[in-house]
């Protein structure tokens, strides 16, 4: 049984990042130093002034244990349909290069 999220329909990305980070305590300075990034682009994530690329959102999920069906559910009630499809092309493109430079790996 999958655990229910603490995220309610309707949050936006930078809430979303946010509640997950308070979830797992990381802080900021954490989730930009794994990043490579700096504490203040972190802000701009969570304030929403600002996105993560492709890899690096896709990075920030599976650092935070974000679902992407998950977070595109989420997103969809909060944004319009065109904003969540536009996400969930951003972070499944950067899924299938992530899997495929792992396989290369191989």
């Amino acid at each position: 049984m999958r655990k229910k999220s603490p995220i309610p329909k309707g949050s936006t990305l930078g809430a979303v990042l946010g509640a997950a980070m308070d979830e797992r305590s990381h802080r900021q300075e954490d989730a930009a130093e794994y990043r490579g990034v700096t504490q203040t682009t972190v802000s701009k994530w969570l304030r929403g002034t600002q996105l993560p690329a492709g890899e690096q959102f896709v990075a920030l999920m599976e650092y935070l244990h974000i679902d992407a069906e998950e977070l595109i559910e989420t997103l969809s009630a909060s944004y319009s349909h065109r904003v969540a499809r536009e996400v969930w092309a951003v972070v499944s493109v950067a899924l299938h290069s992530d899997a495929a430079a792992k396989s290369s790996k191989r």
